[in-house]
């Protein structure tokens, strides 16, 4: 639906993936996916169950938490290249010290190849910020 009234609002040339409110709502989307699909790793019995409900939980909490500082993200930004998210403070202290070392500012996530992040190429996510927010509202009630 999304989609089509944005359509019938501009002209042939809309490129959804220019869009950040279809970027977004894709997004969720696919989170929503592999949620259940998480689940499914849930439904094993004893110890390989309990096992895989860790690697299920501890996915889940990484993808929160800042790579640079490990801990849960306060206002994550979402890096345009490669998708990583980052907290604001810690990534814009991390690009000011490599750029005073002059080195090439490799994103922080183990295993990424993007190895050219820029200011620019940051933008709040307020997908993974709802996210943030409803686990810290859980760990207050629990």
């Amino acid at each position: 639906k999304l989609l089509a009234a944005r359509m019938e609002t501009t002209d042939s040339t809309f490129e959804p993936r220019q869009d950040q409110r279809f970027l977004n709502f894709q997004r969720h989307i696919t989170d929503i996916q592999q949620q259940g699909a998480s689940n499914s790793l849930l439904e094993g019995n004893g110890a390989e169950g309990e096992m895989q409900e860790d690697v299920v939980f501890s996915q889940a909490q990484q993808t929160l938490t800042c790579p640079l500082t490990t801990v849960l993200m306060r206002r994550p930004m979402r890096n345009k290249k490669c998708q990583h998210s980052y907290e604001e403070s810690a990534i814009m202290e991390f690009i000011h010290k490599q750029r005073q070392k002059k080195r090439p500012i490799k994103c922080p996530v183990v295993g990424c190849d993007n190895v050219d992040i820029h200011k620019e190429d940051l933008e709040f996510d307020p997908v993974l910020f709802c996210k943030i927010e409803s686990r810290r509202r859980e760990e207050t009630s629990s």
